[in-house]
């Protein structure tokens, strides 16, 4: 989707300076398609640009909710201490929002979009390192999974 190239860029502009300090906490919930099928790929592009916020690797994933759920919730460790929440929900024939939390050490910045629905049809890339497998297995399981990166 063009669209997490757009909002990657919208937020690190709003970042610049450092005007929260170092990002502790990202909480992303994304409600993008009617798709089922595409709930794990946007969850995964989420965690892709939390874990570029703060600015460390990945620890832990703990997946809640599923594909059959219309809700892919993801409860995420990063290696030094910060954590994240990110969500991919189904409109449900809506349109498309996009709430952003970022919580730093020295104040927090909040970001709510209604996304052009023009910019969501394009195919999601797939983010490097990825962790589609480790999502899957922690849905399957029903347990946080460590986060062996997957290339």
């Amino acid at each position: 989707m063009r669209y997490f190239s757009l909002l990657e860029r919208t937020i690190e502009a709003a970042l610049a300076g450092n005007p929260v300090g170092r990002a502790v906490f990202v909480r992303a919930h994304l409600e993008l398609t009617a798709d089922h099928g595409l709930l794990i790929p946007i969850s995964e592009a989420g965690l892709a640009i939390a874990r570029r916020w703060v600015g460390a690797s990945v620890r832990r994933i703990h997946a809640l909710g599923g594909v059959r759920h219309g809700s892919v919730s993801l409860q995420v460790e990063f290696a030094e201490g910060q954590t994240s929440l990110v969500s991919a929900e189904l409109t449900h024939g809506g349109e498309p929002v996009v709430h952003l939390l970022i919580a730093g050490q020295q104040g927090t910045l909040r970001f709510d979009d209604f996304p052009d629905p023009r910019l969501l049809v394009q195919a999601i890339g797939v983010s490097t390192p990825g962790y589609r497998g480790v999502i899957e297995r922690s849905l399957t399981t029903g347990k946080p999974m460590l986060a062996a990166e997957e290339r």
